[in-house]
């Protein structure tokens, strides 16, 4: 299985990101329901006992809900840029994103280590950025949004197809308090 564990962005955030990224054409954009901030990629090829302890071992992170927002827009890759996106920021992801690759390596999956840089990918690039889309970019690098609200984190399997990527969530955990477990 291709896994990774990602906070979803849906509500407000979502329609907030899109509205930025609608004047934006050039590559294969991203559609907004599957925005999300990736919190680590698991592997292309996870086998099924590895994905339910590594599920097991996310179950255990205690976290709490943060804020985030978007500070500026980017691009990965320098020179022949491969990826538009979102900046983050947030006080809570670097923590959240240490607790989940404790859990991966928990599991026995071997990341890839590379400096975290949480992101929404709104295009992925296949050439330079034309005229009417660099201006855009431009005028759009420094925009600001959010704050937004992160209560939860998920276990997401994307499936590879020609017409991009198909994002199945498998579990979904809450941030904060398991209200069920405690007592009154």
């Amino acid at each position: 299985m291709r896994l990774f564990v990602a906070v979803p962005v849906d509500g407000p955030a979502r329609e907030a990101v899109a509205n930025v990224g609608a004047g934006f054409r050039c590559g294969r954009i991203v559609p907004p329901a599957q925005y999300h901030i990736t919190l680590a990629f698991l592997g292309d090829a996870v086998g099924q006992a590895q994905a339910e302890e590594c599920a097991a071992l996310l179950g255990c992170i205690e976290d709490d809900p943060f804020s985030w927002k978007v500070a500026g827009l980017g691009q990965f890759g320098s020179s022949k840029p491969r990826n538009l996106h979102a900046n983050v920021e947030a006080s809570g992801l670097d923590r959240l994103h240490r607790s989940v690759v404790k859990a991966a390596d928990g599991a026995g999956l071997r990341l890839e280590r590379r400096r975290f840089v949480p992101h929404i990918t709104l295009s992925r690039l296949r050439a330079p950025l034309d005229v009417r889309d660099a201006a855009w970019f431009a005028q759009n690098v420094d925009v600001q949004l959010g704050p937004f609200w992160a209560d939860r984190f998920e276990l997401i399997e994307s499936r590879l197809s020609p017409d991009g990527p198909d994002y199945r969530t498998l579990v979904s955990y809450p941030l904060g308090p398991d209200w069920d477990d405690l007592d009154d």
